[in-house]
């Protein structure tokens, strides 16, 4: 026991730190730093990531506060088409993109105005944007975006403000109600609402048909109403803010009905198992491509195999390796087949030195695969044949489609034949001229093939002759829609027309339209289809384009063939001429991202486009000066249609001239205006940097009145004193609409820099200038009293490149100070000076530089 004590005591008797307690205390440690090392770490990005998002943040401040230094009248709006292409403006000088360096980063500083409006949604008031050609309605809004990149990541930060033209009248008045189909309560959604006396103020109605526009009041207005489908309605005279529900007259409907067919791959069209020629056994295999595009049939791409349960592929030579669209290809166990001494050329042949081989057998079951150059597994087209049931000899498995060919007299005979059927009518396998190897294929073999006794006089077809499909496979669920704007997309279903096909029926409104079909990836369109109230329309027929596919001439075939790839949806509209159901033709409409189209006689006009959002414009810049221009927004799903409501154009003309100072030199950047009181209209454009202008798309009428838009207290006079109002006729061109302008504005420009840091000050610098005394060491307090004193006073902040710019009414002689906040270690310090004093701004000096440089005080 004692033994066993002093043991224990010798095992705790302090002798140092072992090993293992020296390297777990080690490991604690550096736990512990490396904990402080990764904190220490993060605490420094966070404090650089929180400088940079701060400078990022100034600079976006700094630019809107230049910006709004700007008088309303000379705020530029951002370009449709910089809108479009850049999403921020990359035309005016001042509003492009800036790169600015400020230590270690580098920023780049993005602009965008936009013309707004007052709108309401969900019975609130909000300012939604406009597009540039819009008329003003007294508020631009303002977006400065600032990039840059942190720890190899992009970053941004937005910043967004309003400018209020002070002359703005506020919209307080609401026009508001119901628009409803003729005799029921049942809401129109997406109807266009406008105020007749002013086109600017317009909605659309909401999925129950509700609309709200903001107007001016009091006020007496008429409103129009307009949908597809619809006919218009334009209410009488009323008061703003009385409810108004409106009813809209649907148009009558009729029923367009066809059957949807894809061809999308290579066919086996005919078969012969043996023919004799000369005492030797022909046999061949006819294909047909009914896609529109050419196939390749080399070793490399496709093979072929004969199926008698036991799989043997065809030892194939080629003599040719294309099959044109809508053209046959011949394969036989000879170069050259005779039939009834007539020839043709085989494209392919698997006789490999010995004539006339016997590979596909006679009056057995059999079958034939056509695959791609990976086994069977992947197969193109296959057809197997045999005796009915109960008779023995069933078709081959791996080459059936569902159910093989069977007949009580196959399986093939010599001159025997078995051909595809060209479509689901009652002369199976005869079009026109052409006989045997179709192109329905319901890929049930049974269905899909007829066996004939004799071959009689009539050769297969090698490459070199085509003739157009007239059917398919049968396009289950296919979308079918139309762009009437009334009608609902359809889906196309099963339907037993003799045998299996695809069938549609749709309800579209009475008029001529164009039909939209799609299945996956492939389309087609059948344009000018004619509907008539409560009569179905079969398609393709003798008016339609296409027509019908190539038929018998007892037969007319209403077979949609889809055999163009297209991805994504489609697009389809009309441009009409305002208040009016006339289509315009010759009209181009431009599509986000795509090149024009034109629209048809009848004013129509479609596209196919991706997946996406896209802007539509019709008579995009006004390039056909008859015509004002219009715009919608819409969203395209895969595999659908979008109707676009109308696109409504105005009879319009063009003006256009210079803006000139009053020294007759060119004054840039003038915001030009056309407005006219008898149409409602008004419609702006900004001259360039030579002062010319360029005003098109201005709606005719006989009081069209143009202007410069300027500050209250500018002053123009229209050079040679040419007549105003000016009566604008449809395609009128005038030219040298010219003004002179006086402006009651001049500015001072400068630099701010400090000897201390050797250049110039770049954290910005408050500067003041007055026609009264200098400014004390403070900036004036801002209240009541200053607001109402006799003295001018403007202000603005040096920016990061330590220039500054001050907008000043010219005819006074002003003086300026700066104010300077520099931080020195924990300090922070205000310096001020005063710049040179006695600055007169006036006609002759509209630009003064005054620079704050040397050593601060």
């Amino acid at each position: 026991m004692n033994e066993k004590i002093f043991s224990l005591y010798k095992l705790k008797k302090p002798s140092g730190f072992s090993q293992v307690e020296i390297m777990v205390t080690i490991l604690v440690i550096s736990i512990v730093i490396m904990g402080i090392i990764t904190t220490f770490g993060t605490i420094g990005k966070g404090l650089i990531t929180s400088k940079t998002r701060t400078i990022a943040n100034n600079l976006a401040q700094e630019k809107i506060e230049y910006l709004k230094n700007y008088s309303y009248a000379r705020l530029l709006v951002t370009t449709l088409d910089d809108l479009a292409n850049h999403g921020h403006d990359e035309t005016y000088t001042g509003y492009t993109p800036e790169t600015l360096r400020i230590g270690d980063a580098t920023f780049v500083r993005y602009t965008t105005v936009w013309r707004a409006r007052e709108e309401v949604d969900a019975g609130n008031t909000v300012i939604s944007t406009m597009s540039p050609t819009g008329a003003d309605e007294g508020i631009k809004k303002i977006k400065v975006e600032v990039t840059w990149t942190e720890n190899n990541e992009s970053k941004s930060l937005v910043l967004y403000n309003l400018r209020d033209d002070p002359y703005r009248t506020t919209l307080g008045g609401t026009i508001y109600g119901l628009v409803t189909t003729t005799g029921t309560a049942v809401g129109i959604a997406s109807a266009r609402v406008e105020v007749a006396q002013n086109l600017n103020w317009a909605s659309q109605t909401s999925s129950t048909g509700y609309y709200l526009i903001k107007t001016t009041t009091p006020a007496t207005i008429q409103l129009t109403v307009s949908k597809d489908g619809y006919w218009n309605n334009t209410t009488a005279n009323f008061a703003v803010s009385a409810n108004q529900n409106i009813q809209l007259t649907q148009k009558l409907t009729g029923t367009v009905t066809g059957w949807a067919m894809i061809n999308d791959h290579l066919l086996i069209s005919l078969i012969v198992t043996a023919t004799d020629y000369d005492s030797h056994e022909q046999e061949y295999i006819q294909l047909f491509n009914p896609t529109t595009w050419a196939w390749t049939i080399d070793d490399a791409s496709i093979d072929l195999y004969y199926d008698d349960n036991n799989l043997s592929e065809f030892p194939l030579s080629f003599s040719n390796t294309s099959v044109p669209s809508f053209s046959y290809y011949l394969i036989a166990n000879t170069g050259t087949v005779y039939i009834n001494n007539t020839s043709v050329t085989a494209d392919a042949t698997y006789d490999q030195g010995s004539p006339y081989p016997d590979f596909i057998k006679n009056s057995v079951p059999g079958g034939i695969i056509l695959s791609y150059d990976s086994g069977t597994s992947n197969k193109i087209d296959s057809v197997a044949w045999g005796k009915n049931t109960g008779l023995g000899a069933d078709p081959p498995s791996q080459a059936t489609e569902t159910t093989g060919f069977k007949s009580n007299d196959g399986p093939i005979e010599p001159d025997h034949e078995l051909f595809r059927y060209h479509f689901t009518g009652q002369t199976y396998g005869y079009v026109s001229d052409i006989r045997g190897g179709g192109a329905y294929d319901s890929n049930i073999n049974d269905y899909d093939f007829y066996y004939r006794h004799g071959i009689e006089n009539y050769c297969p077809y090698n490459s070199s002759t085509s003739s157009p499909p007239v059917s398919g496979t049968p396009a289950y669920g296919a979308v079918i829609s139309a762009n009437d704007g009334l009608s609902s997309p359809t889906t196309a279903y099963y339907k037993n027309n003799n045998k299996p096909n695809a069938y549609f029926s749709l309800t579209v409104a009475t008029g001529t339209w164009s039909i939209y079909i799609t299945s996956g990836s492939y389309y087609r369109e059948i344009a000018n289809v004619s509907v008539n109230s409560n009569v179905g329309t079969a398609i393709p027929n003798s008016s339609t384009s296409p027509k019908y596919p190539v038929y018998h001439s007892d037969y007319k075939i209403n077979a949609v063939l889809l055999s163009s790839p297209s991805v994504g949806g489609f697009i389809t509209g009309r441009v009409i001429r305002s208040g009016t159901s006339t289509g315009i033709s010759g009209i181009q409409v431009a599509v986000s991202g795509y090149s024009p189209a034109t629209t048809d006689s009848n004013g129509y006009y479609n596209y196919t486009v991706a997946e996406g959002s896209y802007t539509i414009v019709a008579n995009q810049d006004c390039d056909d000066i008859n015509w004002t221009e219009d715009t919608k927004f819409i969203e395209v799903t895969a595999g659908r249609s979008v109707t676009v409501d109308n696109l409504e154009l105005y009879t319009a003309g063009k003006i256009s001239g210079i803006t000139k100072n009053s020294s007759g030199d060119a004054l840039p950047f003038v915001t030009v205006r056309a407005t006219s009181t008898s149409s409602g209209f008004s419609k702006d454009t900004v001259s360039g940097s030579d002062g010319t202008y360029s005003l098109k798309g201005i709606r005719t009428a006989t009081d069209v009145v143009l202007y410069p838009v300027l500050d209250s207290a500018d002053s123009y006079i229209r050079e040679d004193n040419w007549p105003t109002p000016i009566n604008l006729a449809q395609g009128d061109d005038l030219t040298g609409k010219n003004f002179k302008i006086t402006s009651v504005w001049g500015k001072i420009i400068g630099t701010v820099s400090d000897t201390a840091i050797g250049g110039n000050i770049t954290t910005g610098v408050l500067i003041i200038a007055t026609n009264g005394t200098v400014p004390a060491e403070s900036p004036e307090t801002i209240n009541s009293t200053f607001r109402s004193g006799a003295n001018i006073y403007y202000g603005s902040i040096s920016g990061s490149s330590g220039t500054y710019e001050i907008i000043v009414r010219k005819g006074y002689t002003y003086n300026l100070r700066a104010w300077y906040t520099k931080t020195s270690g924990d300090f922070v310090t205000t310096k001020t000076k005063t710049g040179v004093t006695a600055t007169a701004v006036d006609d002759t000096n509209s630009t003064v530089t005054v620079d704050f440089t040397g050593t601060w005080p």
